[in-house]
């Protein structure tokens, strides 16, 4: 077995692996193969595999999540004080309710544009340039480098 890319060649020795032969000698597995391929050799070697598609790109920090429920919270009490249901934000907003939920929840997945139309629907989408407004620290790390030249004095 060996690849090459993103294809992988198998020994035709093994005829559960694929029907199509890619030539006389191998079998050709694209990445959608790969998984029934790992299964198979799984279940022959007694192997547990784990093939969850969490990946580190969703995870935050504690303080990252804990602000996004937050953010999300807050989400929620404007829709409820306009009386509004999910559906309603999600019609308005043109996305699915489920994604409003998640917005509510505080999920990391959801993209940003959805959030700006939700707030929109929300008419809050003002409260986006409320973000990084006050940034200190960037502030203060460009005073800084600012560089003060000083001039030569006028000769008379």
């Amino acid at each position: 077995m060996f690849c090459l890319g993103s294809t992988l060649f198998v020994p035709k020795d093994d005829p559960k692996l694929l029907k199509k032969p890619y030539c006389n000698y191998f079998y050709i597995i694209t990445y959608h193969k790969i998984k029934k391929l790992l299964y198979i050799c799984a279940r022959k070697y007694k192997l547990s595999i784990n093939m969850s598609k969490t990946t580190m790109g969703n995870k935050l920090p504690r303080k990252l999540e804990q602000k996004m429920q937050t953010v999300g919270e807050q989400i929620k009490l404007a829709r409820l004080r306009r009386n509004l249901s999910v559906v309603q934000v999600a019609e308005r907003a043109t996305c699915s309710p489920l994604t409003v939920s998640r917005i509510e929840r505080g999920t990391p997945t959801v993209a940003i544009g959805i959030y700006l139309r939700v707030l929109y629907a929300l008419q809050l989408d003002d409260d986006i340039l409320l973000l990084a407004q006050k940034d200190e620290m960037g502030r203060a790390l460009q005073d800084l480098a600012l560089k003060h030249r000083e001039r030569a004095s006028k000769k008379q």
